[in-house]
């Protein structure tokens, strides 16, 4: 690179990282309106919190601790996710009040602070501590939102820099720094996505109707899956749809359950299409497969077991020295495979769980749909015209 692009480059760099501080500084600016004044709630500890419930329009969300574990309530008890709740109640404990505004009852509808069950209302925070009182009552308003008058080229339109609140039965109206967007979310958000993950897959198949819809399988987990049986002259697996199922719930996530309770006519897990997935490893994961929401959500129950070697078999040749560390190692390996599958069958069993289409439409085919018809040969030269 010649001397001169280099600089070019370099400056170029500048310019971008001070537009970058730029709007880091005038965001924060937004909403440093002045000193950030005494704590929201005094005296509030994290450690006292036993439950807290959140109100809107929308609906009712309640976090509590129970049994050992926090649990949302309208998802039948299913476990929540800690680390945002914690987070969640850390930052409501440390909120200071950026402002006070001078705003009256009359001001209320407007900045959506009236109470639920009115016109206008908010969201309604209530926590409680072990003994059921009543620790603290906030409303989450409207955000408050800088307009951005096209000034800065960086910063891309309007956006949230803070929240008003009031505390319930206050009459002060406070502009706190955060969003708190999660104030605004459903029961589903709070829960623990933890889920499952299918590693290096040998074998795989699916049954749907009491009938294997396809088998496919490999020797090493560095080769491709290849489907059993025969195939038609004139069609040829198709690559990219039979490697998927190589990949499919890699990364599983879900976005809702629902609880032991649930209708299984309803879900399709009547009679279910079920895909069994055997790791290398030795895991076996069965996931049966229901119908689908309207919003095109997938009702799926999973379960493992272990069905791998339990005991090591000594390789040829194998020196006695090595034996001992090999037969820990195996130990090792067998120890973490049983307690992966008793760890999984304990938080998925009894529930149904509502996932996306698209990580399980790679399964959910027929043997044809993995194939495709064999390109057509091409079309022989015209023969030359006999000489004259």
């Amino acid at each position: 690179m010649k001397s001169k692009q280099f600089f070019v480059l370099l400056v170029l760099a500048a310019v971008l990282l001070g537009l970058g501080l730029y709007v880091k500084r005038s965001r924060n600016r937004d909403w440093q309106g002045g000193t950030a004044g005494p704590a929201l709630l005094p005296g509030f500890k994290v450690t006292d919190v036993a439950r807290f419930v959140l109100q809107n329009d929308r609906g009712t969300t309640t976090v509590e601790f129970a049994d050992g574990l926090w649990r949302v309530g309208e998802r039948n008890g299913y476990p929540a996710k800690y680390e945002r709740l914690a987070t969640f109640l850390e930052e409501l404990r440390d909120q200071t009040a950026t402002q006070t505004v001078a705003a009256g009852e009359s001001q209320y509808g407007r900045l959506r602070l009236n109470e639920p069950g009115q016109d206008d209302a908010g969201t309604l925070l209530t926590v409680y501590n072990r003994d059921g009182g009543e620790i603290a009552a906030v409303l989450f308003g409207r955000e408050h939102v800088r307009k951005d008058g096209g000034a800065n080229p960086m910063a891309g339109g309007d956006y949230p820099v803070g929240r008003y609140l009031r505390l319930r039965g206050g009459k002060e109206v406070f502009l706190v720094a955060k969003t708190f967007a999660q104030t605004d979310e459903g029961p589903d958000r709070w829960l623990d996505d933890q889920f499952f993950r299918i590693g290096d897959i040998r074998e795989a198949s699916l049954v749907r109707d009491g009938e294997t819809q396809w088998t496919a399988s490999r020797e090493d987990t560095g080769g491709d899956l290849l489907l059993q049986g025969e195939i038609p002259e004139d069609k040829e697996v198709d690559g990219a749809k039979l490697n998927s199922i190589k990949n499919a719930f890699s990364w599983a996530r879900f976005h809702d359950v629902l609880g032991p309770a649930a209708d299984p006519a309803a879900t399709g897990l009547a009679q279910p299409a079920t895909f069994v997935a055997r790791e290398f490893g030795g895991v076996v994961y069965t996931v049966a497969i229901g119908g689908k929401t309207d919003e095109g959500k997938y009702h799926l129950a999973v379960q493992a077991a272990y069905e791998g070697p339990e005991t090591r078999v000594p390789g040829e040749g194998e020196k006695p020295e090595d034996k001992e560390k090999l037969d820990q190692e195996f130990e090792k390996t067998l120890a973490e495979a049983r307690k992966k599958v008793a760890e999984l069958n304990a938080r998925t069993q009894g529930w149904v769980y509502l996932v996306d289409s698209w990580a399980v439409d790679s399964v959910v085919k027929t043997r044809d749909e993995l194939l495709k018809d064999k390109p057509k040969p091409a079309a022989e030269p015209a023969a030359e015209a006999a000489a004259e």
